[in-house]
């Protein structure tokens, strides 16, 4: 009778250690997949209201981007129809950028490629602006380096969000949209010039049979 007692204790502490260790598991899971989500390292930007207007250079040419009614538009030339996922996936690499590496007190920006030859972007909301300059790429982490103008603290991030201003507006323009865009554009402007000749025709000779 004692030794089924002793079995029956050692069976429910046995059940209580793997509940517990259950438990601990799923709570260790759990927090381990919430911190996957947030991002990692000190926060360089976190831009909570949509951006409005992107404009960045490129190889010595300067493009700029602005929206309207959540619609991206190339500003010198609003006729032309972009690939909007790409300027989303712009604002989105923008927004909220977070180091990997924090260094202050920066005395030589040369060495970081943000002393002379580097990329400024600049990132516009309804209220606010903010201006940031790239530099040149970490050959063994493959991170590069950014920071913000009249600041020497350098910024190490992830690559992709160099690599999203990296885009020419060759690259963002919908040819094929664009192209059909105008064809209305000019079979509109044909029809509406043939209609206005028609009717001035009707016009001068119904004048010329009244006199």
């Amino acid at each position: 009778m004692k030794k089924q007692q002793k079995q029956l204790i050692a069976l429910i502490l046995a059940l209580v250690v793997l509940a517990g260790g259950f438990l601990g598991l799923r709570y260790y899971n759990k927090r381990q997949e919430e911190n996957s989500k947030e991002p990692q390292g000190e926060t360089v930007l976190d831009i909570e209201d949509p951006l409005v207007r992107i404009s960045y250079d490129l190889e010595g040419k300067q493009f700029e981007y602005d929206k309207v009614d959540d619609t991206w538009y190339y500003t010198p030339d609003h006729s032309l129809t972009l690939f909007q996922y790409r300027l989303q996936h712009i604002e989105e690499k923008s927004r909220l950028l977070t180091a990997k590496t924090v260094i202050p007190d920066v005395t030589d920006m040369a060495q970081y490629g943000l002393a002379e030859g580097y990329q400024t972007v600049t990132l516009e909301t309804e209220a606010e602006s903010y201006t940031i300059r790239i530099g040149s790429t970490n050959d063994i982490t493959g991170d590069c380096y950014v920071c913000f103008p009249s600041d020497t603290t350098v910024y190490a991030v992830d690559y992709t969000f160099a690599a999203a201003f990296d885009l020419d507006v060759e690259n963002i323009i919908d040819e094929n949209a664009s192209e059909s865009t105008a064809e209305d554009t000019a079979e509109s402007t044909t029809e509406s010039t043939a209609e206005n000749t028609a009717e001035d025709t009707t016009e001068s000779t119904s004048e010329g049979v009244a006199d």
